[in-house]
């Protein structure tokens, strides 16, 4: 298993971040990468929702994602539960957001992965497993700061727009 974690300073406060986190319907305006998002199940502490995501430049993957949130802790846990990647056996990470003084949030984002087990020595078919882990470390640090940046723009466009958020 990887552990990655990136972490980014939004100028905004932790209401608009959490806000920009928890509206889920709206990612595929936010990140780039992501093209489409359904979901499956709702209610306040968790929602189930398919995605369809470009993962690498042209290679596009459709799963189905847990996300368990603690809105006390501006926390959000997502666990991919279905249609994983061919390369990938396990996707996780968290969510952080927390409150730097009135108009600043600090926000986290792990992740944390593992490649699929080789068959015949490759892993689908296609990579070696140490060339497998060279592009699963890409991915999950070029999406990880990607994420950040998005959600970090979408917060400061909300009090660019409206000033009056951050009392």
């Amino acid at each position: 298993m990887h552990h990655v974690e990136h972490t980014v300073t939004v100028t905004a406060p932790i209401r608009v971040v959490w806000d920009v986190l928890q509206e889920v319907r709206g990612y595929d305006r936010i990140f780039d990468s992501l093209h489409a998002v359904e979901v499956l199940e709702s209610s306040d502490t968790h929602q189930l929702v398919r995605l369809t995501v470009e993962v690498n430049t042209g290679v596009v993957h459709t799963w189905v994602t847990r996300r368990d949130i603690d809105g006390d802790a501006h926390t959000i846990a997502f666990q991919q539960v279905e249609d994983l990647a061919p390369l990938v056996s396990h996707m996780g990470g968290e969510w952080r957001a927390f409150a730097v003084g009135t108009d600043r949030t600090q926000l986290v984002l792990t992740q944390d992965y593992a490649a699929r087990e080789p068959v015949n020595g490759m892993v689908a078919g296609r990579f070696t497993p140490a060339d497998t882990e060279k592009v699963l470390h890409g991915v999950a640090q070029r999406n990880g700061m990607n994420d950040l940046k998005s959600v970090k723009a979408e917060a400061e466009s909300r009090i660019a727009a409206d000033p009056g958020r951050i009392s």
